[in-house]
């Protein structure tokens, strides 16, 4: 009997223990590299610059493609003009968008707008420090966070959004 009740609780308190240590506390940065942090400061990953984007934009060799357990296609790192880490897009399957969605208003709550197309869904949360923003179509989802404590020119600046 005992071991009934156990083992849900256990799975549960590895579920959000492993959102919470890919996320962490995302209003401080993600998955350990702060806001506004320059990036020849980030060692663990190996970052690679992305073609074809209007803002400095890397991806990291050696990342982990998950957010939680739900499979990313790509994780596009954002930087200003002077290389300092700005915000981050997740990439993934539009069948993912509920279990994005899911995890994201754990961390975050309920989104402060919502607007469902049919060309798009589009799920906005903002906060003091950040501007998160989900949307899907029929072929993929995103997930765009961005600092609003720091802008494109790596400066400290609440009126970035």
């Amino acid at each position: 009997m005992r071991v009934r009740v156990i083992v849900p609780f256990t799975i549960l308190f590895l579920c959000l223990t492993s959102l919470y240590a890919i996320a962490g506390d995302i209003e401080d940065g993600f998955r350990g590299i702060a806001w506004g942090t320059p990036l020849s400061d980030i060692k663990h990953l190996n970052m690679k610059k992305a073609p074809g984007n209007s803002i400095p934009t890397y991806i990291a060799t050696n990342d982990d493609l998950r957010l939680g357990s739900i499979p990313l296609k790509r994780i596009l790192y954002r930087f200003s003009s002077n290389a300092r880490f700005i915000g981050v897009d997740l990439i993934f399957s539009s069948a993912d968008t509920d279990a994005v969605y899911g995890q994201i208003s754990i961390l975050l709550g309920d989104p402060s707008s919502t607007d469902a197309t049919p060309e798009s869904n589009t799920a906005i949360w903002n906060s003091p420090m950040l501007k998160t923003v989900l949307t899907s179509n029929a072929t993929r989802g995103a997930l765009s966070i961005r600092s609003k404590s720091v802008d494109r020119n790596g400066q400290n600046d609440d009126s970035f959004f």
